[in-house]
């Protein structure tokens, strides 16, 4: 389990994941389990987008814009995305820039997380604004967030 800072935590796992998808082949990277399921190529696409709207969902809460934030449709932006006609290291470049620029330059504090069951809720502070979002446990572990408050529900 990583323990520290939640940023640098994020920086670490960038390294880690790339090393663990470059070794993925071309034919691996266009794989599908079943026809209707995305390839690793989408997934990874998946994951940069999103790292996208979350980055800028987070840039609209820090500066207490009050516009509605938009929701997305995560099956049309990876089909739209065109992921699989492209090369797996473009992709790998582009997830890592993407998060690099989401954690870069930021003033990010974990102020509070919240464990039920399979689910956390965790508060972060950017630039006095709290975010709060919820993921699995096991993500929250691994990044050894250090605020931890049990409760039941």
């Amino acid at each position: 389990m990583a323990q520290g800072d939640i940023i640098q935590t994020l920086e670490q796992q960038i390294e880690n994941s790339l090393s663990l998808l470059r070794t993925i082949s071309s034919d691996k990277a266009n794989f599908r389990y079943a026809p209707d399921k995305w390839s690793v190529k989408e997934l990874l696409g998946h994951l940069i987008d999103s790292e996208r709207i979350f980055s800028y969902r987070a840039l609209c809460f820090a500066r207490n814009d009050q516009t509605p934030l938009p929701g997305y449709e995560q099956n049309d932006y990876v089909r739209e995305g065109s992921f699989d006609s492209r090369n797996l290291t473009d992709i790998l470049e582009e997830f890592a820039t993407v998060r690099l620029d989401a954690i870069s330059g930021h003033n990010k504090t974990v102020t509070e997380t919240q464990y039920e069951g399979l689910l956390v809720q965790v508060a972060i502070d950017v630039g006095g604004q709290t975010i709060t979002s919820t993921s699995t446990s096991d993500a929250a572990r691994s990044l050894g967030l250090k605020k931890v408050f049990l409760f039941t529900p």
